[in-house]
């Protein structure tokens, strides 16, 4: 028990001597610089592991985070050009029916608009199925445009939907006339979607490329006037005194666009015929 109060008497006067070295002089601070010094490089490696683990988690979550962004960027960007996507159909779609009623408010005769149904392009043969067929007084002949000009005639029908010849279609003719001079010619198909052939023009005749052809409306079976092709080529035969001419059509086919059906003046009751015109075509598509 002495020796414990002794001990303890021994530590109290050494602590209340460090306390008086420590107050006037510097010697345990620079003592306990270099034990700082000294202890510092071994504390530092052994919280390494730690301060390399919270690196790791760190660099991890950021990329997690940084993904996570790129995916919902991604997907706003594709939402976004859907939305353009649409945007730009609507507004070709707008103009579109514009134009077709642009050409509707010029035509005289009855008019009835007219969907795809089916495109059918081989070799030779063009041909389009319109939904509009017997039930609509649809006839064998009738001339089908669209807000660019003429597309065809009406070759075969049932009772709902009715086939159109191209005006591309090796059997397809219709007669024509420059626009710039009144010159007139035929225009025939060549079975190739982008190329008709234009015959009746004479070397010594006023065409040139970049003219324009219309319906003549000769024979009554298309309506006069109507855009049919721009001349691209005018070239000499030296066997024939007749220009060799070809001509690109004006008008292409889009399945998602209406078409105009026309009666025109060879049919003797006009006035019978029940017609839907653009206007009433937009409400209903309202």
């Amino acid at each position: 028990m002495q020796k414990l109060e002794l001990r303890s008497a021994l530590v109290a006067i050494l602590a209340v001597a460090f306390i008086g070295i420590e107050s006037n002089s510097d010697v345990l601070h620079n003592v306990r610089e270099v034990l700082y010094l000294t202890v510092k490089p071994i504390v530092e490696v052994s919280q390494a592991p730690v301060a390399v683990n919270k690196v790791v988690q760190r660099h991890f979550v950021d990329r997690e985070i940084l993904r996570q962004r790129i995916s919902t960027i991604a997907q706003e960007n594709a939402e976004l050009r859907d939305r353009v996507n649409e945007l730009e159909y609507q507004e070709l779609r707008s103009k579109w029916l514009a134009d077709l009623l642009e050409v509707r408010e010029q035509i005289e005769y009855p008019v009835l608009t007219a969907n795809l149904v089916s495109v059918q392009l081989m070799p030779m043969s063009h041909k389009i199925v319109l939904d509009r067929g017997s039930q609509q007084q649809v006839y064998v002949g009738q001339p089908v445009l669209d807000s660019r000009g003429l597309i065809g005639q009406v070759t075969e029908i049932t009772r709902t939907d009715s086939a159109v010849t191209l005006i591309t279609d090796s059997s397809h003719s219709v007669p024509v006339r420059l626009q710039r001079n009144g010159l007139l010619a035929i225009a025939h198909g060549l079975g190739l979607h982008n190329q008709l052939l234009i015959s009746g023009l004479r070397l010594n005749q006023d065409v040139e490329v970049g003219d324009i052809l219309i319906t003549s409306g000769l024979g009554n079976r298309f309506p006069a006037g109507h855009p049919v092709a721009e001349i691209t080529r005018v070239e000499g035969d030296p066997n024939s005194s007749f220009a060799e001419i070809i001509a690109v059509p004006l008008t292409t086919i889009d399945p998602d666009f209406e078409v105009l059906m026309v009666w025109n003046n060879d049919r003797d009751s006009l006035d019978s015929i029940s017609t839907l015109t653009l206007n009433e075509n937009l409400d209903l598509q309202q």
